[in-house]
């Protein structure tokens, strides 16, 4: 992360957005797009997971953060 800063602010890349796929494994290290933010990054975007056909429709319902209506964040994640 501070190495792309470093590039970013060097002038050696335009723009710098870190994209974060959220999903049950990893959306405790949300709160890291603060770090981001604290280095200059110009974007940090965040996006739910989508099953493209990968996970049955179990196991994507337990990997995602969303409820069944892909709009409404399960409770867990308010906080972040």
């Amino acid at each position: 992360m501070e190495y792309a800063a470093k590039l970013r602010h060097s002038g050696e890349l335009s723009y710098l957005r870190f994209n974060f796929v959220v999903q049950r494994m990893n959306y405790k290290e949300m709160p890291l797009s603060q770090k981001g933010q604290a280095l200059g990054i110009d974007e940090v975007f965040f996006t739910k997971i989508l099953n493209w056909g990968t996970y049955s429709h179990e196991e994507f319902r337990n990997i995602s953060m969303m409820e069944e209506d892909g709009i409404t964040p399960k409770p867990e994640l308010e906080k972040y």
